[in-house]
């Protein structure tokens, strides 16, 4: 019976001890990216306005005192470097806890445009966590930069004659600009 309950017990050990890194990788953080939205805003000054919100959640254990940075990227072309466009120092986030980035971009880009995103939380690293394959995400979209702006200038108008019947006529000149961002796109 001895010579059993020695193995038991030291398998028993084992076993207990194997499960400590677990049980010490479940209280550790887990910030994960949950979602990338882009919208496009309408505006004349600007050829493209993009509205960009990125949504974390800590699905670990607390993240303690230490913070964590969001960092947002984009790229037009997929060989180009990505750019950075904003890092977000955020504070640190319990059990559950989420937190939301948001800002409005302005791009000097014109015509059809394809854009690539990438959002990552704790770029920099600086959180030990239970998993650091989620903390990033990737959107790509498409937009159509530039909103044209019609506007009539250098109005002239001007009596021409009239005639024995009392009929008036007239002379009206004009020019058309496009002051926006866009071009007009079909005739008008």
């Amino acid at each position: 019976m001895a010579r059993t309950a020695l193995p038991l017990a030291a398998a028993l050990a084992l076993s207990l001890l194997a499960a400590l890194p677990c049980a010490a990788a479940e209280d550790l953080p887990d910030l994960r990216m949950e979602q990338v939205a882009v919208e496009q805003l309408r505006s004349v000054s600007v050829p493209l306005r993009l509205q960009i919100a990125v949504m974390i959640k800590n699905h670990g254990g607390p993240a303690g005192a230490a913070p964590h940075i969001t960092r947002l990227s984009y790229r037009q072309k997929g060989s180009d470097p990505w750019q950075t466009l904003e890092e977000w120092r955020g504070t640190p986030l319990g059990r559950g806890a989420r937190a939301r980035y948001e800002k409005v971009f302005d791009f000097p880009l014109t015509g059809r445009v394809r854009l690539t995103f990438r959002a990552e939380v704790d770029a920099g690293g600086s959180l030990e966590e239970r998993s650091e394959g989620n903390n990033a995400k990737t959107l790509t979209r498409h937009f159509t930069a530039g909103i044209p702006d019609l506007a009539v200038e250098d109005l002239e108008a001007g009596l021409v004659r009239v005639d024995a019947r009392g009929v008036w006529k007239c002379r009206v000149a004009f020019d058309v600009a496009n002051t926006g961002t866009g071009p007009a796109g079909r005739p008008f």
